[in-house]
């Protein structure tokens, strides 16, 4: 009788290089390709060969257990059944040359060098990749000549596209019985509100109103004959809603990438300190008179009374984004006013970390302002820096009024809030930090990754439909867990101007003797580009010493190399929270004073965590010291991270050594959101040092 592995072998569906050059771990594991791929390739959704994509097959086939090539062809290889590969994750082209069948076709009403486009096309687009779902990119003009590709596709998403531009597109989609959805961010579904009275751009730019009015119009069409519609914010998924076919409407938030936070961070530990206090108006055109205008004489009055203040706004050579001939306030300030050239957006980070105080204003009581998002909040506040904005919905949902951010509706609110962040840097520094906690907890790849696997199944129908909608509104819901933080100071900080995406922190209290082990572990990860954070919980020996000593002489291997002493003992729930905060990666990686990591125990969680689009991961740990054996082999279910579960140290260190996206701090596991993690159980990344001491305690019961 032929076994799997001969039949796999046999096939003709097993490329052994294309596997090695794929998947260069299995060298380290000293396993024949083939082997590996029986043994664990596979349970990694791994691709056989160039012609088999795993993921997609399991995608077409849900019921499938065991080993996917073996399923195809124990079934009789129907090609049918068979996608084209995609071996690595999805790269996101424009329009591409071909796509497989199954694909997610996102197709752009406007240019994809617009702000909007990068924040609904190729952010959410990214997001259902990292579930698995191939995607292609673009233009209405591209979507129309290539009509064959629709029919065979998984969905249709379009942005802001007018409806006599997709027509052929949704009569073919709708043939083929393949949904539509309709996106929107911005309130283009009201025409009868497309006056001067409620746009600026048509009085300030002299536009037409009845050519914004028919281009609404033509919008509207479109959305309406969507099966689905997403929209950026609530109040805006109303306004779609109340159109006369009300749609099914979700709502997909504006959010920041994993690079933008890079850059953001990497820019805040570059502010200027040149004793000045920027307060920062960043608009991105000249539409934004009428919302100025609502704090316009708080912030000439700050400039005035205090001549440290400089308010910073943007041009492109002579063109302005703020016309300040309209604001009589300012005719003797011009000193007071530093102008900055205009940037695209992947360098807005580096202008947002400048300010000291970041201004949101929008005009009270318009349709069109009301349904803005909060984009203005969470770019600053990866950046450190607070926020003063009107009180939409959107911006009184993302900031708790005087702890993350202000909320002001008046002028003497204006005033008392900007006037109240100049004259108190410590408050400038912790409404920041809060604002960045609460930017990271809400606007993250993290959370947008959920919500875009929560969206396809709202698509289907039945209970898992069902499930995926109640999901949905608890993640809405959900309030920021309280992370609790204590005094601290800087010791050693080291840093380049170069971006890591991992960040190795390691509390520290009286390991004196174990410590430079730990460190040298960190030293030798195979990922070049890393942080590290060591946290002192005073110790009473000499091992802050011990670390800052080792810290100073290999400070050069690292992008960042930072040192932290709690002025209080608070134990290791704190430090890690400590730690967690200081750090300034997409991901963060926990390591225990007395264990050790192996060489590629970053690189190979990252990997994993990247291409399953996961919370977390962690890895088997091999026991040293005073045991041996393994740890961590068995699953740890999703109920065990929930507030209130209890779990004995042996399944929580497989957590506190694992690799987690700073998205979900360590206290966010309550209940309400769920977070996906994946385990490499029979890969070794770590080592877990035991000593008698630790035996002889049983088990105690921790609290997560």
């Amino acid at each position: 009788m032929t076994t799997d592995r001969e039949l796999v072998a046999s096939s003709g569906w097993f490329d052994a290089k294309y596997y090695a050059e794929q998947y260069p771990d299995t060298e380290t594991l000293s396993m024949p390709p083939l082997e590996h791929f029986m043994w664990l390739g596979h349970r990694l959704r791994r691709n056989p060969c160039a012609r088999f994509n795993t993921r997609e097959y399991l995608r077409r086939n849900p019921g499938v257990a065991g080993n996917p090539l073996v399923h195809f062809l124990k079934s009789g290889g129907y090609l049918s059944q068979l996608p084209k590969s995609n071996p690595k994750a999805p790269t996101m082209k424009i329009a591409p040359d071909e796509i497989a069948p199954g694909t997610a076709i996102f197709i752009s009403g406007e240019a994809v060098d617009r702000p909007g486009f990068l924040y609904r096309i190729d952010r959410w687009a990214k997001a259902f990749e990292k579930l698995g779902q191939q995607v292609a990119v673009m233009d209405h003009a591209t979507a129309r000549e290539r009509l064959h590709w629709v029919g065979d596709a998984r969905f249709i998403f379009v942005w802001r596209a007018r409806y006599d531009d997709v027509r052929e597109v949704y009569r073919a989609a709708n043939s083929a019985k393949v949904p539509i959805i309709y996106d929107l961010d911005d309130l283009m579904v009201r025409a009868d509100l497309a006056t001067a009275q409620y746009i600026d751009a048509i009085r300030y730019d002299k536009r037409d109103p009845k050519g914004v009015q028919d281009h609404y119009l033509r919008i509207r069409r479109a959305m309406e004959e969507a099966d689905f519609c997403t929209a950026s914010t609530q109040e805006l998924a109303w306004q779609m809603r109340m159109t006369p076919n009300r749609n099914p409407t979700f709502v997909l938030p504006n959010g920041f990438a994993h690079d933008t936070y890079t850059k953001s961070r990497i820019a805040a530990r570059q502010k200027p300190n040149d004793g000045h206090i920027r307060i920062g108006y960043a608009s991105g055109s000249r539409t934004h008179q009428a919302d100025f205008k609502l704090c316009a004489a708080a912030v000439a009055d700050v400039l005035r009374r205090y001549p440290q203040c400089r308010l910073v706004l943007f041009r492109r050579n002579t063109l302005v984004t703020l016309d300040l001939a309209e604001f009589p306030e300012f005719k003797d300030l011009q000193d007071r006013i530093e102008w900055r050239s205009f940037v695209k957006l992947e360098d807005l980070p580096n202008e947002i970390a400048r300010f000291d105080i970041n201004l949101a204003p929008l005009e009270a009581g318009n349709p069109f302002c009301e349904c803005k998002s909060e984009l203005k909040f969470f770019e600053a506040g990866i950046c450190d820096v607070p926020t003063i904005a009107s009180p939409t919905g959107p911006f009184a949902r993302a900031m708790k009024h005087g702890e993350s951010g202000f909320l002001a509706s008046s002028m003497d609110e204006w005033r008392q809030a900007i006037e109240r962040l100049v004259k108190d840097p410590e408050q400038r520094q912790k409404i920041g930090r809060e604002a960045h906690r609460k930017a990271i907890w809400q606007f993250g790849p993290v959370y947008r990754t959920e919500i875009a696997a929560s969206l396809l199944d709202q698509l289907r129908t039945g209970r898992k439909a069902s499930r995926a909608a109640h999901f949905a509104e608890k993640m809405r819901t959900a309030d920021q867990p309280i992370v609790p933080l204590v005094d601290r100071r800087i010791i050693k900080d080291h840093h380049k101007r170069k971006p890591s995406r991992v960040t190795v922190i390691i509390p520290l209290y009286n390991y004196e003797k174990y410590i430079e082990e730990a460190l040298d572990s960190v030293a030798k990860q195979t990922l070049p580009d890393l942080d590290l954070v060591v946290v002192d919980d005073c110790s009473t020996d000499e091992s802050a010493q011990v670390a800052e000593k080792w810290i100073d002489q290999h400070s050069s291997r690292f992008n960042r190399a930072i040192l932290v002493r709690h002025t209080v003992n608070s134990g290791l729930g704190n430090s890690r929270n400590t730690a967690f905060d200081v750090a300034d990666t997409p991901y963060v990686m926990c390591l225990d004073a007395d264990n050790r990591l192996r060489s590629d125990c970053c690189a190979r969680l990252l990997e994993t965590m990247e291409l399953e689009g996961a919370s977390f991961a962690y890895s088997s740990i091999q026991k040293f010291g005073d045991a041996d054996g393994l740890m961590g082999d068995s699953p740890t279910y999703q109920r065990a991270l929930c507030l209130g579960t209890t779990l004995t140290p042996w399944p929580w260190s497989q957590k506190k050594l694992g690799l987690m996206s700073v998205d979900i701090p360590l206290t966010a596991w309550d209940g309400k959101i769920s977070i996906f993690g994946v385990a490499l159980p029979i890969e070794v990344c770590m080592e877990c040092m035991y000593r008698r001491s630790f035996l002889t305690i049983g088990f105690t019961e921790i609290p997560c």
